[in-house]
């Protein structure tokens, strides 16, 4: 099966068009664990309402981890092993692999490659593409956390019984460096002016430079915690720590100097209320900080959404919500939004809030309970279920789709004998894109058919309608939907 998966890959290289891809120019991807290297749960532009269900898709095997979505594409991985490719637009399944060992945390897509980390320490790199697994490394031996990208390197690391932090060359696998943490990883790394922050056990955050795993410095909270979370935002740390109770405590980026901190009250009365206690990653933006903490009780369980304001770090409201106890229990971080957050309180629902007030805006239930976090990305969300579905939600409008049709060609493109044709479509349409000799001739259609809003690139060999490479000169490519069109000139050099 992976042997046919690789002849299918090549052969499509000899195709007259390789077939369109999302491409930049659009929204901001979403292309690791939170959103991006930093792990800040927060998302640009903003979430217009209201949002209506557009499509859901019933994959093979139950999930728990989150999704990413980067160029349009959704990323999915499930218990059994499998990855998964979904259009963003259409819900329709581009490419699955075939069960392999459990997925231990969300991919991360970097350079038109999905790296995913398993339950026994395997490192895997894919084809964005095809889904053909370009190479493998074992990493550790135990489950790996979600990676990030910085430069040349995948980083990721894992708990016990290594608690290492490592970096592999993400074109080939190769180990670079590897260093061992002084203490369990209780949260994935994160990511930001080539500083490289995990959270410890039992309450600490540790700097590490990834350049070469060289420990820069580590901080103790201090308290009665057991493990912490941790985030980027500008020039700050926030670690959120948790464990007899639940704190929230800032460091200085470059020195790991402490430069804030506070401890929450509990929210549930009881002999030992902290017993069950269950708090979330935070998701933070310039001017707020979201978390849910969660406390474990029988019959009931108690979810409070929290957000205080950055950066003095002063309450700003709480939301809490009682739902029926249920082993396993899990809290999943917020998600925010510009002016609104997106939450899990412990139960088959999905909240959207306003992040200035708590104030509901949006809500709906499932049939089953959340797997993860949702994924955003540009008027999307996107939600797993624990029994295999993938649903996204859409908005009306869109700040990030193209305002009018365009369209480019480069006959080199850096990827030659290819010449690269990107376009952008304002909305969604039937277009035709085709290719014209001098004498105004078609000598090649490239599509034909429906096309979603977005910006797209297409790889084109140069071949016309006959399969022979076409003569040096003028021509000209146009792109064409019902009321309107564009006609640039390109060149191809013999």
């Amino acid at each position: 099966m992976k042997t046919a998966r690789v002849l299918l890959a090549v052969a499509a290289l000899f195709l007259s068009a390789a077939g369109d891809e999302p491409v930049e120019g659009g929204a901001p991807d979403w292309p690791a664990y939170l959103g991006g290297m930093a792990r800040s749960g927060s998302y640009a532009g903003s979430l217009a309402l209201p949002v209506s269900h557009a499509w859901k898709q019933d994959l093979a095997c139950s999930l728990s981890v989150s999704p990413v979505v980067a160029h349009r594409r959704i990323y999915a991985a499930d218990d059994c092993g499998r990855t998964y490719c979904l259009d963003l637009d259409r819900g329709v399944l581009v490419w699955a692999t075939d069960p392999d060992e459990k997925i231990s945390a969300s991919p991360l897509y970097s350079g038109g490659a999905l790296f995913i980390g398993t339950v026994s320490g395997d490192l895997k790199a894919l084809d964005c593409t095809t889904g053909v697994t370009l190479w493998s490394a074992r990493a550790a031996r135990g489950p790996l956390s979600a990676a990030v990208a910085f430069e040349d390197k995948v980083i990721a690391a894992a708990g016990l019984p290594d608690n290492a932090i490592m970096a592999f060359r993400a074109k080939d696998g190769r180990l670079l460096w590897k260093t061992a943490l002084p203490g369990p990883v209780t949260s994935p790394p994160c990511l930001k002016e080539k500083k490289l922050v995990c959270g410890l056990g039992p309450a600490a955050a540790v700097a590490i430079n990834p350049e070469n795993g060289v420990i820069l410095w580590k901080k103790e909270c201090g308290g009665p915690f057991e493990r912490s979370a941790v985030t980027l935002l500008g020039n700050e740390v926030l670690c959120l720590p948790s464990g007899k109770a639940v704190g929230l405590f800032k460091f200085d980026l470059e020195t790991g100097s402490q430069t804030g901190g506070l401890v929450f009250p509990l929210e549930q009365e009881g002999p030992d209320p902290a017993a069950g206690l269950l708090v979330s990653a935070p998701a933070v933006s310039s001017n707020v900080c979201c978390f849910i903490m969660g406390q474990k009780g029988f019959p009931l369980s108690l979810y409070t959404l929290k957000a205080v304001r950055l950066p003095d770090l002063s309450p700003l409201w709480k939301r809490s919500k009682s739902v029926p106890a249920r082993d396993p229990e899990s809290c999943f971080p917020p998600l925010l939004w510009n002016d609104k957050v997106i939450a899990c309180l412990g139960d088959n629902g999905l909240l959207v809030a306003d992040t200035a007030t708590g104030e509901t805006l949006f809500s709906c239930s499932f049939k089953s309970r959340l797997a993860a976090p949702p994924a955003l990305y540009d008027n999307a969300v996107v939600v797993v279920t624990v029994k295999g579905a993938c649903h996204v939600f859409k908005s009306a409008g869109s700040a990030f789709m193209p305002e009018a049709l365009d369209v480019s060609a480069d006959p080199s493109g850096g990827q030659d004998p290819f010449i690269v044709i990107k376009y952008q479509v304002p909305r969604p349409c039937r277009l035709k894109l085709a290719v014209f000799n001098m004498r105004g001739q078609e000598v090649m259609t490239l599509i034909n058919g429906q096309r979603p809003a977005g910006y797209f690139k297409l790889l084109w060999n140069g071949r016309g309608r006959s399969k022979r490479p076409l003569a040096g000169g003028v021509y000209f490519v146009k792109i064409a939907t019902e009321g309107a069109s564009k006609i640039v000139k390109m060149t191809i050099l013999k």
